[in-house]
């Protein structure tokens, strides 16, 4: 069973993960968009173009936000031992 502590904790990543992502994606997506629109670039492929695009920094930015939260776990734990 889940603690109200690991709840709180998981909720706490899941908040700075997703206003990271804002943060990112909001001028991300506005540069994108203007390149796609450069390129003329069909609304197929703008959508393939910034899903990969987008899908990458996802994965990258939750790796380093997931190792992140994974170390401050590990460091208050040592404290507690």
């Amino acid at each position: 069973m889940v603690s109200e502590k690991d709840k709180k904790a998981a909720f706490k990543e899941s908040l700075g993960d997703t206003l990271l992502a804002t943060v990112i994606n909001f001028p991300l997506n506005f540069f994108l968009i203007s390149f796609c629109y450069y390129m003329e670039f069909t609304a197929f492929q703008s959508t393939c173009f910034i899903t990969a695009v987008l899908f990458t920094i996802a994965v990258a930015r939750k790796y380093f936000v997931r190792l992140y939260f994974h170390e401050k776990y590990l460091t208050k734990r040592k404290k507690l031992l």
